[in-house]
């Protein structure tokens, strides 16, 4: 999954580039690391690549009797309780509350333990290894030979290490990239580091939005915490559009030709002269009453409506100017007209619609109140 992932967060800082969409900074959480580094030009594409699928390789290889877990506790009140252990380790800081464990799966599953004794929560991670743990040590060496082979150079941008939680302004050495897999996630301080750089506004590049929380947890202030794939709200076009539209209303420069550059598009011809700016909307009930024919006036149900769609359509006007004793009928002092006036209405125009009196009404649905206009 390591390559996948690199593969997906590249592809979205791309397509944000095409758009005009350029960071001043970037800070990446644990595989998250490889992409950051891509984006501040540090590697090459293929270089990226290349050293992130040998990684995966390499941790995949491992035995899988690891195991991590988040506690909801600072990284003090965790260190001390895992003390000397050296088959377990603090494997990420990602919030004031918010610290994760990696090692071997009976410890971890016995630290987890000793806080629900203590009414602190935690929560297993479901993964594949122990990562940032001593469990990775058996790799370090390979892996320390493959990244020493690649080429790197100093980051172009603000490249924020969550390795050491501070900027990086040399080109990484394969030290980097050991101590990177090893080592804890300093996520935290990472983002105080990215606010204090004048950083104001972020972007999760990949799926989810589990580092938007957690960025939240992290600072205060007013922010913009944007997505970049759906959810199970918004589908992955719609989610990196809203964010587009979040960062041109916060007064960022879009880059409109790129960003339409893959659509076919027409210039149209729009009026020379300005808009009147002139309101259609009915402001009162006059206008609905002129609509309404005097026979109809007088029924709940109105009239009938002359329309191309398959439903039967009637329209109709209420308030209390028409019907006044529908304000006996209030809800905490709101006028709410009652589901007996809907029944009513309802039953009469099924009967205009089957010209018969011998009619149900079925399945009915009424899922929000209708408040009447006091005048």
């Amino acid at each position: 999954t390591q390559p996948a992932l690199f593969a997906v967060q590249a592809a979205l800082i791309e397509l944000l580039r095409s758009w005009g969409i350029v960071p001043d900074a970037v800070l990446g959480h644990s595989v998250g690391e490889f992409a950051a580094a891509y984006c501040a030009g540090v590697h090459t594409l293929d270089d990226g690549m290349s050293l992130i699928a040998e990684r995966g390789c390499l941790m995949q290889a491992l035995p899988r009797h690891g195991a991590m877990a988040a506690i909801f506790a600072d990284e003090s009140t965790v260190a001390a309780s895992i003390g000397k252990a050296e088959s377990i380790a603090i494997a990420a800081v990602n919030a004031p509350h918010n610290t994760v464990i990696s090692g071997d799966r009976d410890a971890v599953t016995a630290i987890a333990s000793h806080f629900a004794a203590r009414g602190i929560g935690s929560q297993l991670l479901t993964v594949s290894h122990a990562f940032h743990s001593p469990l990775m040590q058996p790799v370090i060496d390979e892996f320390r030979r493959i990244a020493g082979a690649v080429p790197a150079r100093a980051p172009q941008i603000t490249w924020i290490s969550t390795t050491s939680g501070g900027a990086f302004t040399a080109p990484p050495d394969a030290d980097h990239w050991c101590c990177h897999a090893r080592r804890a996630v300093r996520f935290q301080q990472g983002m105080q580091a990215l606010v204090e750089s004048g950083v104001e506004d972020f972007i999760e590049v990949g799926p989810g939005n589990a580092l938007l929380a957690l960025g939240r947890q992290c600072l205060d202030g007013r922010h913009a915490w944007l997505g970049s794939l759906g959810n199970k709200r918004r589908s992955d076009f719609g989610e990196i559009l809203t964010s587009l539209g979040e960062l041109y209303i916060r007064g960022y420069e879009i880059d409109w030709d790129g960003f339409n550059g893959p659509y076919s598009r027409r210039r149209i011809s729009l009026p020379t002269y300005p808009f009147e700016r002139r309101r259609y909307w009915l402001e009162n009930d006059a206008g609905a009453q002129s609509r309404v024919s005097s026979a109809a006036a007088m029924t709940m149900t109105g009239r009938r409506l002359r329309s191309a769609l398959p439903e039967t359509q009637f329209e109709s006007a209420y308030s209390l100017t028409r019907f006044e004793y529908l304000g006996d009928h209030r809800i905490y002092g709101m006028p709410v007209l009652p589901l007996t006036a809907g029944l009513m209405a309802l039953r009469d125009a099924a009967r205009q619609h089957f010209a018969t009196d011998g009619v149900v009404l079925a399945n009915l649905q009424y899922r929000e109140a209708l408040i009447l206009p006091e005048a």
